[in-house]
């Protein structure tokens, strides 16, 4: 994987009548007819990439999303045992049976 970026990007934009707010216009980077924004037109512009390290944004983001999932399954974890723990509590005496 290469960690150089460009300084540099082409990027085609779509520009479309806001479809909440008539007359505003709303600039995306796909045409977004298909979801109701009547389109006006497209156009390619240079746009300068922001100065940052690859590498440490991915690292970032993957350690947010560990720290998600460990919530996530500390959460579940912590069901299952008090389910366990209310089940241990129920004493099961199955019918037609004599206790010993």
């Amino acid at each position: 994987m290469s960690n150089s970026i460009p300084e540099t990007m082409k990027v085609e934009i779509h520009f479309h009548v806001d479809k909440y707010k008539p007359g505003k216009i709303e600039v995306f980077t796909s045409d977004m007819s298909g979801m109701g924004y009547p389109h006006l037109g497209k156009d390619t512009v240079i746009v300068a990439v922001p100065e940052c390290d690859p590498v440490k944004a991915e690292i970032d983001m993957l350690e947010t999303k560990a720290d998600q999932v460990r919530r996530e399954m500390g959460s579940q974890l912590h069901n299952i045992e008090q389910r366990i723990k209310e089940l241990a509590a129920i004493e099961y005496k199955p019918e037609g049976r004599d206790s010993e």
